[in-house]
């Protein structure tokens, strides 16, 4: 994920956009868990009745390597006894980690029945290129985990499908744009679509207008 001197976390300490980086599989999900209790912890300090001056999810997506890992079992153990119910866990699971597959080093049902036991929803979808059919807002006080069986990570790469070599090493201008190609995807580097930014500026708008006339978010 990072290479020396690339300029992209974890290779470097300050990043511009980059609030925190956390390195090694496991980490990202303890992370994660420790915004969601300063966010429970800003809610009760600072919020009013008709005030909700801190009011936010956090979000985390892991995969099968990260489920593996000690210190994520222990943070996420700790967020379903605290409550945390704005923490949401997207758990892209895909069969293939460094080693390769997954069941040379993996062989539990993906950790659902782990999460369920420390408290978590479980929700499960087919497809995270759509809005997630999440109920935000119920079951507040319960974390939740967003669980998407994707058989291959690399369903749309052919020439890595099955491959560890999807998961840890980069794709190659050859292999990279063939996946463009099949996700239709023709857009130079870094080149946003423009119904992107008009999306992201429809969505801002109202509650920029919203803060300014009542003081609420």
């Amino acid at each position: 994920m990072g290479q020396q001197d690339s300029g992209t976390p974890p290779s470097t300490a300050n990043t511009d956009g980059v609030e925190t980086t956390t390195g090694p599989l496991g980490q990202g999900v303890a992370n994660a868990v420790g915004m969601a209790i300063a966010e429970s912890h800003l809610t009760a300090k600072f919020n009013k009745p008709g005030f909700p001056v801190v009011d936010h999810y956090t979000y985390v997506l892991v995969g099968d390597g990260c489920l593996q890992e000690g210190i994520e079992q222990e943070a996420a153990s700790l967020a379903g006894t605290l409550k945390l119910g704005k923490l949401i866990m997207l758990y892209d699971k895909n069969n293939i980690t460094i080693e390769g597959d997954i069941n040379v080093t993996f062989s539990e049902d993906g950790s659902p029945s782990r999460l369920r036991l420390a408290g978590y929803k479980m929700l499960r979808t087919e497809t995270m290129l759509r809005p997630l059919p999440l109920p935000l807002s119920r079951q507040r006080r319960k974390p939740k985990t967003l669980h998407h069986h994707l058989p291959h990570s690399d369903e749309r790469l052919p020439a890595k499908q099955g491959k560890a070599s999807a998961h840890g090493e980069p794709l190659g201008a050859e292999n990279l744009a063939e996946a463009k190609k099949t996700l239709g995807w023709d857009y130079a580097p870094f080149e946003i679509p423009q119904d992107v930014y008009d999306c992201m500026a429809g969505k801002r708008r109202p509650r920029r207008l919203r803060l300014r006339r009542t003081g609420r978010p």
